[in-house]
């Protein structure tokens, strides 16, 4: 069943179930109306009776009553009219036959209540229903006798009856005029509902079939319109993610291209030297095939972290170890790429500088990854620095900055993000993004060893990226 017909059905039963629950309260208060105001009347026709039988005693004028029992008579709901004398002589009736006559069982009947209003409801001599109310006929307390009037109980409940089937008729009525109603908004809304719906619904299945640029047309303002602009974004997302993992895996192809056609060259060169190798050269073709290797290693460990820092936190050990050795290792590893692009790279570590608790293979890894950057993103001429300091704070703290083109404001809020890169920079450093996992990783590994990785930097005048460490203290 679609969401319109439900929709539709939802309507429909709701309006009928509300003509229902309001019909019976309808009928029913209706019905209590009627039966207090069928009361009402007859107590005052009964007033009434009573009152002229009083006035036709002390008028001695029996011609009035007369005229009334005739009237009452032709009327459809009084079956008769009587007044009783004490001594149960009818003194007049409807039926004028019966005057003068005694009726001592209408008189055993009210003899203990002629001295006051009262109903009672019982069977006429023919068996039908009947109402008759009694009222006293007295003068200044002395008692005279009782005036009867009887109601014809099922003629006034058969009365109401029809009053009622023509309310609830009516009322039925109206309440199919206003489910066609009901139901024909319930169509227009339902349309308006599904429409967008649908367009969402071509919208994700064109996403799913691989078309990146699906965006649903619908331009609303309530949830309907907020969900197609949420799919508008996820679209907007997803056409990036793939755009990311493109840029990825020409990214990676590219970087292991390189490292690998070195490795390729200086292995041939050294099978098949064009001329006898002298020690120097030697070690330049081996420094060469150190520099590619560890750049392949440094590329693996990232792709291997990056995966792991989905599943949680890294792990790293906690013992102490001299960063002084580890700044001078990289710094004798990246001063043939310095001398080799015309980078400037110094090395900056106070004498006597004190060892830290972490994790030595991870340290070198997140250093190795910043000097990498560096030398990515910086020109000839430019100035690489690696340096140490002791913070107030107790704690080590490593930086490497250099004097390149800077990282814009929008790209330092996003930089520590897994595949995000420079979109603000210069066309020199787009053409020179890399794969977007090594800052990532290097703040991850710093706070598993309980450190931390921040950056600082100006567009157009440098970045310095500092590194935490604790520092190791003998107990």
């Amino acid at each position: 069943m679609t969401l319109r017909t439900r929709f539709v059905f939802y309507v429909a039963g709701l309006t009928v179930g509300s003509f229902v629950l309001y019909a019976g309260a309808l009928s029913w208060t209706q019905r209590e109306y009627l039966i207090k105001e069928q009361n009402r009347a007859n107590v005052e026709e009964s007033h009434r009776w009573t009152l002229l039988c009083e006035q036709s005693i002390f008028s001695k004028d029996e011609i009035t009553l007369v005229h009334y029992v005739r009237e009452l008579s032709r009327s459809g709901d009084v079956r008769w009219a009587s007044f009783l004398s004490e001594d149960g002589h009818i003194l007049m009736h409807t039926d004028l036959r019966l005057k003068n006559t005694r009726d001592v069982h209408e008189l055993r009947r009210w003899s203990g209540q002629m001295g006051r209003f009262t109903q009672m409801n019982r069977a006429g001599s023919d068996g039908e229903p009947l109402t008759v109310l009694a009222g006293p006929v007295s003068r200044r307390g002395e008692q005279f006798g009782v005036a009867l009037l009887a109601f014809d109980r099922r003629l006034q409940t058969e009365r109401m009856r029809v009053l009622l089937g023509a309310s609830l008729r009516r009322f039925a009525g109206a309440t199919l005029l206003c489910l066609a109603i009901g139901v024909g908004m319930a169509f227009v809304v339902a349309r308006g509902l599904v429409r967008p719906l649908q367009e969402l619904t071509g919208a994700v299945r064109r996403l799913g079939a691989g078309d990146w640029k699906a965006r649903p047309a619908v331009f609303r303002r309530d949830e309907i319109g907020q969900l197609a602009s949420a799919f508008a974004e996820m679209s907007r997302r997803l056409a990036r993610l793939d755009e990311l993992k493109d840029e990825f895996v020409a990214t990676v192809s590219h970087d292991l291209r390189n490292p690998l056609g070195a490795i390729t060259m200086a292995a041939r060169y050294l099978v098949s030297p064009p001329s006898p190798l002298s020690a120097e050269t030697g070690r330049q073709v081996l420094g060469t095939i150190l520099i590619s290797t560890s750049r392949l290693r440094n590329m693996v460990d990232n792709l291997l972290d990056a995966a792991k820092i989905k599943e949680g936190p890294l792990s790293s050990l906690r013992e102490a170890f001299s960063v002084v050795n580890v700044l001078q290792e990289l710094h004798d590893l990246f001063r043939a790429q310095a001398e080799e692009f015309g980078r400037v790279f110094c090395l900056r570590v106070p004498e006597d500088f004190p060892m830290v608790i972490g994790d030595e293979a991870q340290t070198y890894r997140i250093l190795s990854n910043l000097l990498a950057n560096a030398f990515k993103f910086t020109a000839a001429g430019d100035r690489i620095t690696l340096s140490a300091l002791s913070t107030p704070e107790g704690r080590v703290a490593i930086e490497v900055s250099d004097s390149g083109p800077g990282i814009s404001p929008e790209d330092l809020s996003r930089l520590f993000l897994r595949f995000q890169t420079a979109e603000n920079a210069g066309a020199q450093v787009k053409k020179k993004q890399g794969t977007g996992l090594g800052l990532a990783i290097a703040k991850a590994l710093a706070e598993s060893q309980n450190g931390t990785l921040t950056v600082e930097s100006e567009l157009h005048r440098g970045t310095t990226f500092r590194v935490t460490l604790p520092q190791w203290r003998a107990s």
